[in-house]
């Protein structure tokens, strides 16, 4: 094993295609798994344990995972990984093609980062908006300000489509900036999970993520009816 590591986790329903909900973790012994269990032997109801704490779950998420992988088998997830792996490095070449982004670590994996050159002229929040506007999703980051590309089966043989799209996107911005147009300086990334174009206003940002989470949580609206 290697040093230090005491687990893994491996989320299905990214390279493995399955729905999410269904995840592997693995520990280096079964005393670390322990940490994990929730156990309540005093419990009027009988003898209460479960290997996690979300309790009671469906089967369905598991078994629609182990079929997505048997579907597609050993030699199908390699040929995707090679597919993968190519589409990264020629988005990662490109990026360090673009005048006014500048790549950041060196894109080993599926994940290419970026950011402005700069920043403090053209925010990357503006160049990532006008990407998700054209049609291709990037995920704005924050400390530092910056955007990355998970690159999935959806990108294979898009390479250079994506490159010549982000290379106008980065174009345009740096030429509204110059006349004055670039409104996303001030801003901060987007809340995960949702596009690049919804960014947050810098501010109350915590107030504004409870709002969020208020929204999602609430009743549902009833449906307007039409006056026609």
């Amino acid at each position: 094993g290697v040093p230090g590591v005491t687990s893994i986790s491996v989320d299905a329903h990214k390279y493995g295609f399955g729905v999410k909900g269904a995840g592997v973790l693995l520990y280096r012994h079964k005393e670390l798994r322990h940490a994990q269990y929730f156990s309540y032997p005093h419990w009027t109801g009988g003898l209460y344990t479960t290997p996690t704490l979300a309790g009671s779950r469906p089967g369905c998420l598991v078994a629609a995972a182990w079929a997505s992988l048997v579907h597609m088998g050993e030699q199908g997830f390699i040929e995707r990984a090679h597919g993968l792996a190519q589409t990264v490095d020629v988005i990662a070449r490109g990026v360090c093609s673009i005048e006014g982004l500048r790549l950041l670590g060196n894109a080993e994996a599926m994940i290419v980062c970026f950011t402005s050159a700069q920043q403090d002229v053209v925010s990357i929040y503006d160049i990532a908006d006008r990407m998700g506007k054209a049609g291709f999703g990037v995920t704005s980051l924050q400390s530092p300000a910056a955007a990355h590309v998970c690159v999935t089966v959806s990108h294979i043989g898009r390479g250079e489509e994506f490159v010549g799209l982000l290379r106008q996107c980065t174009a345009d911005a740096y030429a509204a900036a110059e006349a004055g147009g670039n409104a996303a300086v001030n801003q901060v990334a987007a809340v995960y999970g949702m596009a690049a174009s919804s960014v947050v206003p810098a501010g109350t940002i915590k107030e504004v993520l409870n709002a969020y989470n208020d929204v999602l949580l609430g009743p549902a609206r009833p449906p307007v009816a039409s006056s026609g």
